[in-house]
C-alpha cells in the first residue's frame, strides 16, 4: 500500500505541475509543449525508503526482492530517484541491479551482509558499450559487508562498467577474500571520497582455481581493492576497450588489504587518463598501495601510508607521485605479502617501483624498504627530487635499464648501496646527500653512465664511487667526502676532480618561517664551525611571493657539495575591517592578504574559554563570512588568520585582532 501511495503522490505531482504549465502557457501546440517539457525536467527528486518495498533491518530474513523493487523504480526514470536505507541490518542473497539517476543513501549504521559468496552485491543495471551502460549515480554510506563465510570462492561487493558520472562517498567496504572488493571498469567521471576499504582476506582455495576466479598471475597484487580498470575489445558487443578516466579518490582508508587502489592491466591501445589519488590513508597493506598501470598523466599526493610492505607500483604510466609519506616494513613474512600467493619463501618489495614509465617522484619521503627504496626498470625514465629515502635494505635508488636523474635528495642507512646502476642504465645525480651506505654511495656497473655533481657523501661503508663491469665514461666532479675515496677498477674508466671536504660534516639552519612584504627575503644563514665568504657561499631565490623560499649554500675553499634550504614565506596579519549584524546572523568583511590561498575563521567559546574553528574558506579572492543561527542579542569575538598552501600543506600567518560583535535584540 506504502508503494502505491508513494507512485500516486510521484504522479500527482507531476500533473500538478503540468497543469500548471498549461493555466499560464500560449495555446498553440509547440509553445504548450515545451512549456509541460521543461516544467515536468524541472520537478523534485522521488524519494523512496526501502522500507515501504518491504525490507526491514530488524529481522534476518532475506531482502534482496524488496532492494530490487527499490532500486527499479529508477529502471525507466529520467528523474533521480533516491532510495534511502535507514539503520539496520539488511541480507542480500544475490547481486542488485543499479540503473541511471539513482541515488543510493544508506545510514552510517545500515548494513548490507552478503550472504553468497559468489555474488556481488550490485552490478550494472543495463550494459552498454563505451560509457552508455549507466550513469548519474551516486553511493551514500553504509557499511558493505563481504561476509565470508567459504574461502575458496572469491567475488567482490560492488562491480560497475561502461558508466558515467559515478560517485561513491563515505562508505565502509570489508572482508572481501582474495579479489577486489569494488570494481570500476569503463567508468568516466568517477569520484569515491571518504571511504574505508579493509579486512582483506586470504583465499585457501587452490592454485588453479584461484586463477580461473581471478588471476593468471597468481598474485595479490592484482586484487586491489579498489580497481579502476579497462574494458577490453569485444567485437561481438562492439566494445572498441574503454579506460576508466576522470577519476578522483581522496580522504579514503585502505586498512590490511593487498594493494589499496588501481590496476594491474597493461593494454597498448589504451589508457586511463585524468587519474588522481590524493590525500588517503594506507594502513597495514600487503602489497602496494597503489597500481597503476597504462596510465596516463597520473597524479598521486599527499597520501600517507604506514606498516606498508610499497607505495606504487607503476608500469607503463607517465605521471606524478608527489608529498607522501611512507614508512614501509622492512622485511616481509607470509603468504599475504607474496608477489606469488601460493610461494613458500618470503618476498621483498621496492617501496616505489617503476617499468616503462615516465614520473616525477617528488617531495616524498620514503622510510624503510624491503628492497629499494625507488627501483627504476625497463626503459623507464624517472625524476627522483628532493626526497627523503632511508633505510632500505638494499639500495636507496635502484636502476636496471633506466634513466634516472637524482637532484636534491637525501639517502641514508642503506643495507648495500646508496644508488645502484646496472644493465646499461644512465644517471644524472646533484645536490644530494648519502650517508651511512653500508656499502658504497654510489656503485656504477654493466656498462651504465653516471654524471655525478655538488653531492655530499658522509659515513658510507667502502667507497663514494665504485664501478664495475666495464662501466666507462664516468664523471665525478666538485662532490664533497668525508672519506674521499673511489674505485675504478681495470676495464672501467671515470673522470674525477675536485672532491674535497663535505659540508654536510656542518650543520646548517635557517628560520623556517617569514612574513611575506614583497620584497626579496633573505634569511640568516647560521653555521658552526665554517666561515661564510671563505668555505661556503650563499644564494637566495627570488623570495618574493608567499610560498616557498630558497637559500643555496655551496662548498668553497677547502670545501665542496651543495646545499639547498627551504622555507615558507606566509601571508600578512589580516585586518578585519567591517562587520555587520541582525538578531541571529553576523558578516565579517577583512583586507585581502596577498598571496593566500584561503582563511580560517575562529569564534570564541565563553564556556570552553577556547577559540573555535568555525569556516576555512579554500579561496584567496573570498573576503567575507556570514554566520548565521546565532542567539539575538548576544556578544561574540572572533578572528582571522590567512593559509599557504605548499606542497600540500597549509602554513598560517598571523592572527588578526579580536573583533567583538554583538547580535540585535
Amino acid at each position: 500500500m506504502k508503494t502505491i501511495l508513494r507512485r500516486i503522490t510521484s504522479l500527482c505531482l507531476v500533473s500538478a505541475l503540468t497543469l500548471s504549465a498549461i493555466a499560464t502557457a500560449d495555446l498553440s501546440k509547440d509553445s504548450l509543449i515545451s512549456e509541460v517539457s521543461e516544467i515536468t525536467a524541472s520537478a523534485a527528486t522521488v524519494t523512496y525508503s526501502v522500507k515501504d518495498f518491504g525490507a526491514n533491518g530488524s529481522d534476518s530474513k532475506d531482502d534482496t526482492a524488496a532492494f530490487q523493487e527499490a532500486l527499479d523504480m529508477a529502471k525507466n526514470s529520467t528523474k533521480t530517484v533516491k532510495i534511502t536505507v535507514p539503520k539496520g541490518k539488511y541480507y542480500i542473497s544475490s547481486h542488485l541491479r543499479i540503473y541511471s539517476n539513482t541515488y543510493l543513501k544508506l545510514s552510517s549504521s545500515a548494513q548490507m551482509i552478503r550472504k553468497n559468496d559468489s555474488d556481488y552485491l550490485i552490478i550494472n543495471g543495463t550494459s552498454g558499450t563505451g560509457y552508455t551502460g549507466i550513469k548519474n549515480i551516486t553511493i551514500v554510506g553504509g557499511i558493505w559487508d563481504g561476509n565470508v563465510s567459504d574461502t575458496t570462492k572469491t567475488k567482490g561487493l560492488i562491480q560497475i562498467n561502461n558508466a558515467k558520472n559515478v560517485t561513491v562517498k563515505n562508505a565502509t567496504f570489508k572482508n572481501v577474500c582474495g579479489t577486489h572488493f569494488v570494481l570500476f571498469a569503463g567508468v568516466a567521471n568517477l569520484k569515491v571520497t571518504n571511504c574505508v576499504f579493509k579486512n582483506f582476506i586470504h583465499y585457501t582455495g587452490t592454485a588453479s582455481s584461484y586463477k580461473n576466479q581471478v588471476s593468471a598471475d597468481l598474485n595479490y597484487r592484482s586484487a586491489e581493492a579498489l580497481h579502476i580498470d579497462y574494458v577490453e575489445k569485444n567485437s561481438s558487443t562492439g566494445e572498441s576497450g574503454t579506460p576508466c578516466k576522470n577519476v578522483t579518490v581522496s580522504g579514503c582508508t585502505f586498512s590490511k588489504v593487498t594493494t589499496g587502489v588501481g590496476t594491474h592491466h597493461v593494454y597498448s591501445y589504451m589508457n586511463a587518463t585524468g587519474v588522481t589519488i590524493k590525500n588517503n590513508t594506507f594502513k597495514d597493506c600487503y602489497y602496494y598501495c597503489v597500481n597503476t598501470a597504462s596510465f596516463k598523466d597520473f597524479v598521486m599526493s599527499n597520501n600517507t601510508a604506514t606498516n606498508t610492505a610499497g607505495l606504487i607500483y607503476c608500469e607503463s604510466s607517465t605521471g606524478t607521485v608527489k608529498n607522501n609519506t611512507i614508512s614501509a616494513k622492512s622485511s616481509l613474512s607470509g603468504k599475504m605479502y607474496s608477489y606469488d600467493s601460493f610461494a613458500t619463501s618470503d618476498p621483498t618489495l621496492n617501496v616505489g617501483r617503476f617499468s616503462e614509465s615516465t614520473v616525477k617522484f617528488y617531495n616524498n619521503t620514503v622510510k624503510n624498504s624491503s628492497a629499494n627504496c625507488v627501483y627504476a626498470c625497463e626503459d623507464s625514465v624517472i625524476t627522483v627530487q628532493r626526497c627523503t629515502l632511508t633505510g632500505a635494505a638494499n639500495a636507496g635508488v635502484g636502476l636496471n635499464d633506466a634513466t634516472v636523474k637524482l637532484l636534491d635528495t637525501t639517502i641514508g642507512n642503506s643495507g648495500s648501496n646508496g644508488v645502484t646502476l646496472k644493465e646499461g642504465s644512465t644517471l644524472t645525480a646533484k645536490r644530494n646527500y648519502i650517508y651511512k651506505s653500508t656499502e658504497n654511495a654510489i656503485y656504477v656497473a654493466n656498462k651504465s653512465k653516471a654524471t655525478i655533481t655538488d653531492n655530499s657523501f658522509n659515513n658510507n661503508g667502502k667507497n663514494d664511487l665504485s664501478l664495475g663491469d666495464n662501466s666507462t665514461g664516468i664523471v665525478f666532479k666538485n662532490n664533497g667526502s668525508d672519506q674521499k675515496k673511489t674505485y675504478v677498477p681495470s676495464g672501467c674508466s671515470a673522470t674525477i676532480s675536485g672532491t674535497k671536504n663535505s659540508l654536510r660534516s656542518y650543520s646548517f639552519s635557517i628560520a623556517s618561517k617569514k612574513v611575506y612584504t614583497g620584497k626579496q627575503i633573505k634569511p640568516t644563514v647560521t653555521c658552526s664551525g665554517l666561515k661564510k665568504g671563505t668555505d661556503y657561499t650563499v644564494s637566495y631565490g627570488t623570495n618574493k611571493s608567499t610560498g616557498e623560499g630558497t637559500v643555496t649554500i655551496k662548498g668553497k675553499g677547502d670545501y665542496a657539495g651543495t646545499i639547498v634550504l627551504r622555507f615558507n614565506i606566509v601571508p600578512k596579519k589580516v585586518t578585519l575591517k567591517s562587520s555587520s549584524k541582525s538578531k541571529t546572523a553576523i558578516r565579517l568583511n577583512w583586507k585581502k592578504a596577498t598571496g593566500a590561498s584561503g582563511y580560517q575563521i575562529q569564534r570564541y567559546n565563553t564556556s570552553t574559554k577556547k577559540w573555535e574553528t568555525v569556516k576555512t574558506i579554500t579561496s584567496g579572492s573570498t573576503l567575507t563570512y556570514k554566520q548565521t543561527g546565532l542567539k539575538k542579542g548576544t556578544a561574540y569575538k572572533y578572528r582571522v588568520r590567512a593559509y599557504k598552501t605548499i606542497n600540500g600543506n597549509k602554513y598560517y600567518g598571523a592572527w588578526s585582532k579580536t573583533k567583538k560583535v554583538t547580535t540585535k535584540s
